[in-house]
């Protein structure tokens, strides 16, 4: 008989946490890299992505990049990538360029919609350039 032989184990069944709050990078970095230390402008994973870039688009840390959409709907240029839900403690923008040597923030929109995230300016005369700028709040 094992009865008395160590005290009873009891497991109260804690709350799931809130899906609507996204979690910080400091818990995104701990949860794939635990015990290592991540910054948001390294690449820990050496996959050529920065880890911080990987936490605000949701990618998987170490996996393989996902390509920008590319779209020019009505006189505007437009990058987008699939985003479920915006990090809070993140800022998305982008900038644009004519010649990839300036680049403004100058009349970018940056919206969500269907899952995706959005960055468009208005075309330019030439060649039209963009590119995401992601931030920790």
């Amino acid at each position: 008989d094992l009865a008395g032989w160590a005290p009873s184990l009891v497991l109260r069944p804690s709350l799931p946490p809130d899906p609507s709050l996204p979690p910080s990078f400091g818990v995104w970095s701990a949860m794939n890299f635990p015990g290592l230390e991540v910054t948001f402008h390294g690449d820990l994973d050496k996959n050529g992505v920065a880890d911080g870039i990987e936490y605000a688009f949701a990618m998987e840390a170490g996996g393989a990049t996902m390509s920008d959409a590319l779209g020019m709907p009505s006189g505007k240029l437009e990058i987008s990538r699939p985003l479920e839900e915006p990090r809070s403690d993140i800022s998305y923008g982008a900038l644009w360029s004519d010649d990839l040597l300036n680049w403004s923030s100058e009349g970018v929109q940056i919206r969500f919609e269907n899952g995706r995230i959005i960055a468009s300016v208005v075309q330019g005369d030439g060649g039209r350039y963009m590119r995401w700028v992601v931030e920790p709040q």
